[in-house]
């Protein structure tokens, strides 16, 4: 199976939380009390909510998805529906599909942690373009992973997310560059090695590294 999505798609990998069966049977893995397994709901509800209100505004734009098989009862009658491509990749084959798409797309929890996801650094390791919602998640602390306007453009809605996709499937120029140099940057400053320097330097500048 070519698991390679055409030069006109968008690719979406991340799957949204389990709306089925099975969920309540979870909760007690996830939390102690009432409070904590309702709050844990809600996440879940919140994050499916977001994830297909911010698809369903590139939905008609060659978005691709591929995930989980609870992915096929969230989009059912819904503009997305056509939009699911495949089950979920592995590594590898996600490697190819970020860096085969002319865009790739990215939406965080809807709780901030105030850091990046796995996906920020992997498309962009992978050489591929990507838009994230990063600025809206992570706010001042986005310039630390990555420049939003000469490497990975940040999204704060969907109809933004909509006019960036447009901007971008119609500029290649643009977003072969701006994907370089978010590669370059991963290498630079969000690899292992280039992490544990950094992690040695704060031991010395505490006094607990000589």
């Amino acid at each position: 199976e070519d698991l390679i999505l055409p030069e006109d798609a968008l690719a979406r990998h991340d799957p949204p939380p389990d709306p089925g069966p099975g969920l309540t049977e979870r909760i007690p893995r996830h939390s102690k009390n009432r409070d904590a397994a309702i709050y844990y709901l809600l996440c879940l509800e919140l994050n499916r909510r977001r994830r297909l209100e911010v698809l369903t505004a590139v939905a008609d734009l060659g978005l691709r998805i591929y995930g989980n098989p609870e992915w096929k009862e969230a989009v059912r009658s819904t503009p997305l529906e056509p939009c699911l491509a495949g089950r979920r990749l592995v590594p590898q084959e996600a490697h190819r599909l970020y860096r085969s798409s002319k865009i790739s797309l990215n939406i965080h929890t809807v709780v901030p942690h105030i850091t990046v996801n796995q996906r920020d650094m992997e498309v962009p390791a992978a050489g591929g373009f990507l838009i994230s919602d990063l600025e809206r998640y992570a706010g001042k602390h986005t310039p630390k992973f990555f420049d939003s306007d000469t490497e990975v453009p940040s999204y704060s809605s969907p109809d933004e997310l909509r006019e960036l996709v447009i901007t971008f499937l119609s500029d290649e120029d643009r977003r072969r560059a701006m994907a370089q140099r978010a590669y370059e940057r991963v290498l630079h400053d969000h690899s292992d090695r280039s992490r544990a320097e950094r992690m040695v330097d704060l031991l010395k500048d505490a006094g607990a590294w000589s």
